[in-house]
């Protein structure tokens, strides 16, 4: 991609503990199509080898800067993109987790759009990975590798097959509007809310955004102390979004680790946080009169309360757990059930657990 007058895009990449993970998520920045970035690492007091080997990327690459607190310490994912969002120097600003990894054209292609489209967020779909094993050759053998590796190592082939193709010929653009791109306005994006773009909505780290949207807005801040921030922050920046460009190609891949916040066990903090912000998300459809939407909402809500209820014993507070997850699955029943877009299915699985619980209570009194 020929840099024309190019904007400073701020890549903000909280890291905890990625000591296995950080090198392979920074090359794939470092080796972006779209070159004029700033890699702002925050460290979130990692107790490995996570702050040496920033510095040590820092000290090869100077678009890379290492971001730490006065006080050192465990303050969380909110907290340390909060100090990236107020020391990014960029126009535009991108998150990125440390164990995942982005394609070469990441960048090019969500900046191509929000500029094309003069949207406020630019989005792109993503890839789920875990950490299952897969076969690739490698010096003339058979080996075993974690299937994450192998993508990330045939994006890296295909970046350089393809390095003439994407920095000096037309063909780029051809390419590039081949993908199916949609338009959204912010309330539009509300409404379709967990139906058309499962997911793509609700994380951070699939988007560029335009810095002007954060200036002097604290609700575009994200929640310090709890978890699944990402869902309130994404309400509000969409909300306040004039259009937003989706792109369909699958540009980001986002790693499911057994040792992340997401692939960790059920704690009662996380079960509570969880239904928090589905609560939130419901009343904030709600207010924005987006109600199909957050009888959507309100669906999948009951179904994760179900799931809580026969996951409790992994908190250590099996009784207590289902005593509160039953509290909060009855008193959203009646808003989803009344949603006229519910499954037959799921109107079952509704009842069928309404009439459960109403029972359990019942004898509990």
């Amino acid at each position: 991609m020929e840099n024309q007058l190019n904007a400073l895009i701020s890549v903000i990449v909280p890291a905890y503990n990625v000591e296995n993970y950080l090198e392979r998520c920074i090359k794939s920045l470092q080796e972006q199509t779209y070159s004029d970035i700033e890699i702002l690492i925050v460290d979130d007091g990692s107790t490995d080898q996570t702050d040496r080997i920033r510095k040590k990327l820092a000290a090869k690459d100077k678009r890379i800067k290492c971001l730490s607190y006065e006080k050192k310490g465990n303050y969380g994912l909110s907290a340390a993109r909060n100090l990236g969002i107020e020391k990014a120097a960029g126009e535009y600003i991108a998150f990125v987790d440390s164990d995942d990894f982005v394609g070469p054209r990441f960048l090019e292609i969500l900046y191509q759009n929000i500029v094309r489209y003069q949207a406020d967020i630019s989005v792109c779909r993503y890839q789920k990975l875990d950490e299952r094993k897969t076969t690739m050759h490698r010096n003339g053998k058979k080996e075993q590798f974690p299937l994450a590796e192998c993508l990330y190592v045939q994006q890296e082939q295909q970046y350089r097959q393809q390095k003439e193709l994407f920095e000096r010929t037309e063909r780029t653009k051809k390419h590039h509007d081949s993908k199916m791109i949609e338009q959204y306005t912010g309330q539009q994006m509300l409404e379709a809310w967990y139906h058309k773009n499962f997911e793509t909505e609700t994380v951070v780290w699939n988007k560029l955004y335009r810095k002007e949207l954060f200036a002097g807005d604290p609700l575009l801040r994200f929640e310090e102390g709890t978890l699944f921030e990402d869902v309130e922050f994404s309400l509000y920046a969409i909300r306040k979004a004039k259009k937003i460009v989706l792109c369909t190609e699958k540009l980001y891949f986002y790693m499911q680790r057994k040792g992340s916040i997401m692939g960790s066990r059920l704690t009662v903090k996380k079960m509570t946080d969880s239904l928090k912000v589905q609560r939130k998300r419901i009343h904030f459809l709600q207010q924005n009169q987006c109600i199909a939407a957050a009888k959507r909402c309100a669906v999948d809500y009951e179904k994760y309360a179900i799931r809580f209820y026969f996951s409790a014993g992994e908190t250590g507070q099996k009784k207590k757990t289902r005593a509160y997850v039953t509290k909060c699955f009855l008193e959203m029943y009646a808003f989803a059930i009344s949603g006229k877009e519910i499954s037959k299915r799921d109107r079952l699985i509704l009842i069928l657990f309404k009439n459960l619980f109403c029972i359990q209570t019942q004898q509990e009194k």
